[in-house]
């Protein structure tokens, strides 16, 4: 037993060698020299502290665009232009977007008339000052323009967008398609953040896979990339969008989306501030964004078509890339070799086919208990004991948690041999292995599953292995464990890559639904991927594991888990905060974004009550709201036709929902948006004094519409009052919104809310 436990003890500490050195393979490395303060340091600092909240149509956006006209002036040989712009789009969640905004260009003319756009959003979400999100970007692509310009004239034409509008509807990179500047665009560089630590990840290509990570590769200061996280964005599991999708998605051009991910507890709060983001952070962001502008700049560096999708990946820094032919060549390898290892292995050992077919159907099965187990036993923190997303502070209890319950779920249905063999024992555990990996590399290929490059790893290493049929145990042992290392670095780099990634997403998911269980699926592939190999090399000579120590063991750590403070300071419960005025009617609303409920001893002394129809959410009277609010006019024409006139008051945020059920059609587009919505939603961003449109009415109908202006540029007395009552370990955003009724299918004088106009028209 003691042989046992020592095995164990060495995987354990093996397994948490490789986290530790994932981590720091993905941290920012230590400035030459000692130097933490460079150019772009400042330049965020100016963004985020002097200047502060960028939202549209605040104060701090226009003294945006005047501070980067004044650093662009100041580059030799870069063309400036301020671009004024108007219109229209649609993004996916469906609603129709009228936006004004500012975006500020700049040109440095190259050899070439194409030309690679570096675009970097100076607009903040109303909720933070944005040091992360994006004012590190905006500093790291004017550092690159600088440098790019003290080095002549580039092969290709750099065009720097920093546009005004992401944050509110992907409207800056929209605009950004009315200026001449954009015909020759070739490629798309698009910065951004989701988090505010770590090298910067490349999380998604658009285009010439294969081409663009290589260049982004080949570029002078190692980054982070990985096609699982353009495929886990694909999923939707990360609720936020990027530029990218405008440039790429409905413009078609080639782009690579370019972010910070690591802590991103602050992302979208009072958290993304200066104090949060290290100066070594910013430096290696716009040295890495230098470097990438030099090297697409470069006329000599293939950037491929505009289609074409590859695996791609890097191996502690080192972009690896193939097309989708070649990964189809090296799947025809590994089944080869699959097939070479099992007969050579199979002679050498003497283990009968149909033990090894048995094998393996156990294996599957104990894969499918450990994953169960995992999800199961944090099912179980969440809901039967009350306690969601109880590691969110402090992840690691719940990695831990779901990694030592896949362990239990899998070993307690994976038995050991009882032969006793231990040449035979690992050859039939290990073949097992081979066989499924080498069977999710085919599956997955043919898929176009990216992310198969994990399985081809597995496959081709432990392949390696049981080709050369080795007949010694001690021989056995050393080549085991070689062939495990490549796979198992492989996993454990993307799990925590993975893992550090969507746990501060956690806090931002919803009321709906606790990521609990998603954290346990997360730790459980990884882990049952270390099991496939590892197992055999651990247990073949002895030294099975006591099923039920495990199992008691996994299920009293979640519990341990389940009891943490899952708030603090740093990374804190995010809550909004809306001082809601509808009619005559004020209160004060607070709604969490995540699973988690306020406790009952903090909501009882602010004379807040739960909302039974939505989860989350809780209110509290309050005084009416002072100040000018939007209006509307509403008049009737023909056919069913109403004439909305809407003013935007002292909001520069206003959404108009107009009933799906009672709308046939508007003059804001030629159709209304799709969607299952029950409402058709039109936003203004930044709106004129007044908007003028049309809706046509469906004949019979009865229902009427909202008009909501918000608020954003500070709280007022009622909800600063209740933010300052606030523990600590809650993250409030604090805002003001006016509900306004919009009368649409019973135009009489009859209305309650209407009075007669001229003509007899309806007015509110």
């Amino acid at each position: 037993m003691t042989g046992a436990v020592g095995r164990w003890a060495a995987g354990v500490f093996v397994v948490g060698w490789l986290i530790v050195m994932a981590q720091w393979t993905a941290a920012v490395p230590s400035p030459a020299g000692g130097r933490i303060a460079g150019p772009a340091v400042a330049t965020t600092s100016d963004l985020a502290n002097q200047i502060g909240h960028r939202h549209v149509g605040s104060p701090g956006h226009e003294a945006t665009v005047q501070y980067l006209v004044g650093r662009l002036h100041a580059i030799a040989g870069v063309e400036v232009a301020v671009q004024r712009a108007a219109g229209t789009r649609v993004p996916r969640y469906g609603a129709v977007i009228a936006y004004r905004t500012t975006t500020v260009l700049a040109r440095l003319t190259g050899e070439r008339a194409e030309s690679v756009l570096v675009s970097a959003h100076f607009d903040s979400a109303p909720e933070s000052v944005g040091a992360a999100d994006n004012a590190a970007g905006v500093a790291a692509a004017l550092q690159g323009l600088q440098a790019l310009a003290s080095r002549g004239r580039p092969g290709r034409t750099v065009v720097c967008n920093f546009n005004g509008g992401e944050e509110a509807g992907l409207v800056g990179a929209d605009a950004f398609f009315q200026h001449p500047w954009s015909r020759s665009v070739v490629t798309v560089v698009n910065l951004d953040a989701a988090g505010a630590g770590g090298r910067p990840l490349l999380f998604r290509i658009g285009g010439d896979q294969r081409a663009l990570a290589q260049a982004y590769g080949g570029s002078a200061v190692a980054g982070r990339t990985t096609v699982l996280a353009q495929e886990l964005f694909a999923t939707g599991l990360i609720p936020s969008d990027t530029d990218y999708k405008v440039y790429h998605e409905e413009h078609g051009l080639p782009c690579l989306d370019v972010a910070m991910y690591r802590d991103g507890y602050g992302y979208h709060s009072s958290g993304d501030g200066m104090a949060a983001l290290a100066p070594a952070t910013i430096d290696h962001l716009a040295a890495a964004v230098q470097a990438l502008m030099v090297r697409l700049a470069d006329a000599g560096v293939p950037l491929g078509g505009s289609a074409g999708m590859a695996t791609f990946f890097d191996v502690g820094g080192r972009v690896v890339a193939y097309d989708r032919p070649t990964a189809a060549v090296l799947a025809a390898v590994g089944l080869l070799l699959t097939g070479l290892a099992l007969w050579r292995g199979q002679r050498a050992s003497g283990v009968a086919w149909r033990t090894l077919v048995a094998t393996t159907g156990a294996l599957a099965l104990a894969g499918c208990a450990g994953l169960g187990l995992a999800v199961l036993l944090a099912a179980g923190a969440a809901w039967g004991l009350g306690q969601p997303n109880a590691w969110f502070s402090q992840p690691a209890w719940g990695v831990a948690a779901a990694a030592l319950a896949t362990v239990a779920g899998a070993t307690a249905v994976w038995r050991r041999p009882a032969d006793g063999k231990p040449l035979q024992t690992w050859y039939r555990m290990t073949a097992a292995g081979l066989v499924l990996w080498c069977g999710l590399l085919l599956v997955g290929t043919a898929a176009g599953v990216g992310s198969s490059y994990v399985a081809l790893i597995w496959t081709l290493a432990t392949a390696a292995v049981l080709a050369i049929a080795p007949t010694r145990w001690s021989v056995v042992r050393g080549l085991g464990l070689l062939a495990w290392l490549p796979g198992a670095w492989v996993t454990v780099q993307l799990g925590e890559m993975i893992v550090a990634m969507v746990v501060p997403v956690a806090g931002r998911l919803g009321p709906a639904m606790p990521a609990d269980p998603l954290l346990a699926v997360l730790v459980a592939l990884p882990a049952l991927a270390l099991l496939a190999t590892g197992l055999p090399l651990l247990v073949a000579n002895g030294g099975w594991p006591r099923r039920s120590l495990l199992l008691m063991a996994a299920a009293g750590l979640q519990v341990a888990s389940a009891y943490q403070t899952p708030y603090t300071a740093e990374r804190p419960k995010r809550l909004h905060v809306e001082h809601r005025q509808t009619g005559d009617k004020a209160e004060l609303v607070v709604a969490g974004e995540d699973a988690v409920p306020l406790p009952q001893s903090l909501l009882t002394p602010l004379g807040l009550t739960a909302d039974a129809a939505a989860g989350g959410t809780w209110h509290a009277p309050a005084t009416p709201l002072p100040g000018q609010a939007p209006w509307i006019q509403v008049t009737t024409g023909p056919a069913g036709q109403r004439r909305l006139r809407i003013g935007a008051g002292v909001c520069a945020d206003v959404w108009l929902r107009l009933p799906r059920s009672a709308v046939s059609g508007w003059s804001v587009s030629s159709s209304l948006p799709a969607g299952k919505s029950r409402f058709v939603s039109l936003h203004l961003v930044d709106p004129p004094p007044e908007t003028a449109l049309t809706v046509t009415v469906v004949p019979g109908a009865v229902a009427d519409g909202e008009l909501i202006g918000y608020q954003t540029t500070a709280p007022d007395g009622a909800s600063a009052a209740l933010v300052a009552r606030l523990p600590a370990w809650t993250g409030p955003f604090a805002y003001r919104s006016i509900h306004v009724p919009v009368p649409l299918t019973v135009p009489s004088a009859d209305h309650p809310r209407l009075r007669r106009g001229p003509g007899g028209s309806g007015v509110i």
